[in-house]
């Protein structure tokens, strides 16, 4: 059996963004919702373990994360295999002290390791208005280990209709 879980980003709790997700690919998908005001450890520990509680039940889990769900789905992944689909990731959190409070996004130590094989697809668009450059940060991080697509959205998603292939195929769903 297959589970799609989204992980939300800062200042969001899911409910939203899971629903137009559900909306497109056509089955239930789990929040799994973390408190953007505690420090990435905290958060990270909490989700891993409940990820890995879905695991127990579920053959495969696919994440499906936007902004800075993004960090936690791929530090995730690395500990708790899962095909991960990410849109408009944040991977640098200190670089918007703007919109993140320092003494939150200063927590964000995880080192991600870019030689452990995940089947990740990453949608990062050049109009993101909340992350200047994500392309280029993203290619520099990820480039050359996983699917990348540039894409025209804005920072929040407003419809995942058309990567509904792509998150579906990437799981190997079937019903």
């Amino acid at each position: 059996m297959m589970k799609i879980c989204y992980i939300h980003g800062y200042g969001s709790n899911g409910l939203r963004t899971s629903g137009k997700l559900k909306e497109a690919v056509g089955v239930d998908v789990e929040i799994l919702g973390w408190d953007w005001d505690k420090p990435f450890r905290e958060n990270f520990n909490d989700l891993l373990k409940r990820v890995k509680e879905i695991a127990k039940k579920d053959d495969e889990i696919v994440l499906v994360a936007t902004s800075l769900g993004c960090y936690y789905a791929r530090a995730i992944a690395e500990n708790e295999y899962c095909e991960l689909n990410l849109f408009n990731p944040c991977f640098k959190p200190w670089e918007l002290a703007d919109i993140i409070p320092p003494e939150i996004s200063k927590t964000y130590d995880y080192e991600f390791n870019k030689s452990i094989v995940i089947a990740m697809a990453i949608f990062v668009s050049d109009e993101d208005e909340v992350i200047p450059n994500n392309v280029e940060s993203v290619a520099e991080m990820f480039g050359g280990c996983c699917y990348i697509e540039v894409t025209k959205e804005k920072h929040r998603i407003e419809s995942f209709e058309k990567y509904k292939d792509k998150i579906l195929d990437t799981s190997f769903y079937k019903e």
